[in-house]
């Protein structure tokens, strides 16, 4: 009898967790169709719409019990990113506004069910190295890798991001995130130079938009490398100059918990700036090739 008992239990809960499955999948459809029209839609108040429903139908459905195990995998149009802990995950998109204005928008989901949505920054940045950000002032970007150092008590993230800000550049980003019960920080005085009395909160680099440049964690280094830039002749505006990489990195490598900076890495240089040709052909396409 026990045993009928158990079973019978133990469907009921699978079918509780397929209905489940079965109602995120549906809820995923509507969610496409506007996540669709917010990226490739032809005009600017189309896309703008169809973000504000795709991001407040996208929030209440994350709201609901046993969403966090949902992979919303055909979303295509999104980053998504956790770290290997599991223990939350981050959303992030762009939507073109108009001709120059990207617009930025994301929310993380903790394992436990809370909801932090990232509201954008109104207005410049008036230190990109220096200033720390939180979920309602968030550095706009689209986040594209996550780096988990450390355990326990001494554990912590780093996320790597991507942002356009004009129509002939890009940034990329790498900073800390620690969370608590309270809110969202973005960054922290963790990346240190030699000499230096004070650290910077994050590693930023701003590049033109017809190169390709490189932010990322090496694992086999252990050491976040990045492309060293140079200056050439901007073909685009008249006396002015923009960055490209010309063949080098650079590199922060982790000593006692913190970051620092390593001035070249490898002593290869191109004769020419790598910018290889399937970028300037689709220069108008995002990190995801959208």
């Amino acid at each position: 009898m026990l045993r009928i008992i158990l079973s019978i239990l133990m469907a009921g809960i699978l079918g509780l967790s397929g209905q489940s499955q079965d109602s995120f999948s549906e809820q995923e459809l509507r969610l496409a169709f506007n996540a669709d029209v917010m990226i490739n839609a032809h005009k600017a108040s189309h896309r703008s719409m169809a973000n504000s429903l795709f991001k407040d139908q996208f929030i209440e459905v994350l709201q609901k019990e046993n969403s966090f195990s949902f992979p919303f995998d055909s979303l295509i149009w999104i980053s998504k990113i956790k770290p290997s802990d599991q223990s939350f995950r981050i959303f992030s998109w762009q939507i073109k506004a108009d001709n120059d204005t990207v617009q930025y928008f994301g929310v993380l989901q903790k394992e436990n069910g809370a909801i932090f949505e990232l509201k954008e920054r109104k207005g410049p940045v008036d230190d990109m190295l220096y200033e720390l950000f939180s979920d309602f002032d968030w550095l706009g970007q689209m986040y594209y890798d996550i780096h988990e150092n450390g355990s326990g008590d001494s554990k912590s993230y780093l996320l790597f991001g991507y942002r356009e800000t004009a129509a002939h550049s890009k940034q990329k980003i790498a900073e800390s995130l620690i969370l608590s019960e309270e809110g969202l920080q973005f960054g922290d005085e963790l990346f240190f130079k030699e000499d230096a009395r004070h650290g910077e909160n994050r590693i930023f680099i701003e590049y033109a938009k017809i190169a390709n440049a490189s932010l990322k964690f090496d694992p086999e280094l252990e050491m976040i490398i990045f492309d060293h830039l140079v200056p050439v002749i901007n073909p685009y505006e008249d006396n002015k100059m923009m960055m490209v990489p010309e063949g080098t990195l650079e590199a922060y490598f982790l000593e006692k918990g913190k970051w620092i900076y390593k001035e070249k890495i490898f002593n290869q240089a191109y004769d020419l700036p790598p910018m290889p040709n399937p970028v300037l052909k689709d220069r108008d396409k995002n990190i995801f090739g959208k």
